[in-house]
């Protein structure tokens, strides 16, 4: 197997406020503007908690799930196959219509267009809801393998870029212009790859958090601020518009014990919640999210129980209402594009 990753994943009531406060209004929301079920692609886990949870929005699943390679291979296919008997108890229920599920890391099996077992990664339909549940870093390498023995490091944006491709490939019948997507990643944050945005707005709000913020929220912001700019350009690349909402701050199921101390430091995660529309047949321009707006907004916190903005002394953001439903009616995206 090629790379450690979080496979296991383990649930709390922060990921549960998630999926059901903050996520599941968002979906049914969709599900009434295309009036029709959506099509989700994610990486939902053994557990399946996330289509459990939105399974009465959701009509085709395409789901990726490596197996883990601290147990023995039996154990761990064992589990693999307990996601696919859930996946198909789903159809023969009519609960679901269909699925794909998958054998390996997302970054394989789209990159190369195969899994591990050798099937081959066919998207025959337009995904409307992507829960990208990466939880771990967003700017570490991968290292895909090509059938032809040829290894290239690949990153988490490569792997976007290339769904957002298959988007537009997507036969015309099958095709919408509207898609509701998730990408949860920790805080853990390579510095270096924030040099790569040659932007004044950019540079300027990191000096701003550099001398203002502390860690571990410092290096959430810088990821905001890095994952919007990417973001933007992937999908712009595919003439799609991006409306980020607030991303969800919240501490995950691990973490770790600060050196010469007994203090425990929760590892710290970012949920980010985009709207994607295909603006390729409007005919006047429509205007880019903008910036300064997005980058002065608080976090979207996540306790156990509920949600509220992140507050810090420090620095100076712009307060919203956390409620899904009224945040995406208010929407660019939904006000001037979707109805």
């Amino acid at each position: 197997m090629a790379a450690k990753a979080l496979v296991n994943y383990t649930d709390h009531p922060r990921k549960n406020v998630f999926r059901t406060l903050w996520a599941k209004p968002i979906i049914q929301y969709l599900n009434g503007i295309l009036g029709k079920k959506l099509v989700y692609m994610g990486l939902p886990g053994i557990g399946a908690f996330d289509i459990k949870e939105w399974i009465d929005y959701l009509d085709m699943v395409f789901a990726y799930q490596c197996l883990d390679d601290d147990k023995e291979y039996e154990e761990a296919q064992k589990e693999f196959e307990t996601l696919k008997d859930y996946l198909n108890a789903c159809t023969i229920r009519g609960t679901l219509n269909d699925y794909n599920l998958y054998k390996g890391y997302l970054e394989q099996v789209v990159m190369t267009g195969y899994d591990e077992d050798g099937q081959e990664f066919n998207q025959n339909d337009y995904v409307t809801v992507y829960n990208l549940d990466f939880c771990n870093t967003l700017t570490k390498p991968f290292p895909v393998v090509y059938p032809d023995g040829k290894k290239i490091e690949c990153y988490k944006l490569d792997a976007v870029d290339k769904l957002i491709e298959h988007q537009v490939n997507v036969e015309e019948a099958n095709r919408s212009d509207k898609f509701l997507m998730f990408i949860t990643v920790n805080s853990d944050f390579l510095e270096r790859n924030y040099d790569d945005i040659n932007n004044s707005k950019f540079k300027k709000y990191r000096t701003r958090i550099n001398n203002n913020g502390i860690d571990p929220s410092r290096q959430a912001r810088l990821i905001k601020a890095y994952t919007y700019y990417h973001l933007n350009e992937i999908f712009a690349k595919y003439n799609f518009r991006a409306e980020f909402l607030p991303p969800m701050y919240y501490e995950g199921s691990g973490g770790r014990r600060i050196s010469g101390t007994n203090q425990w430091m929760p590892t710290m995660m970012l949920t980010f919640t985009i709207l994607g529309t295909n603006i390729v047949n409007h005919e006047a321009p429509v205007a880019h999210q903008n910036v300064d707006e997005y980058l002065a907004m608080k976090f979207l916190y996540a306790n156990n129980t509920a949600l509220s903005c992140y507050t810090e002394r420090r620095i100076a953001e712009t307060d919203f209402n956390p409620e899904p439903i009224d945040m995406i009616k208010k929407s660019f995206t939904v006000t001037s594009l979707w109805v």
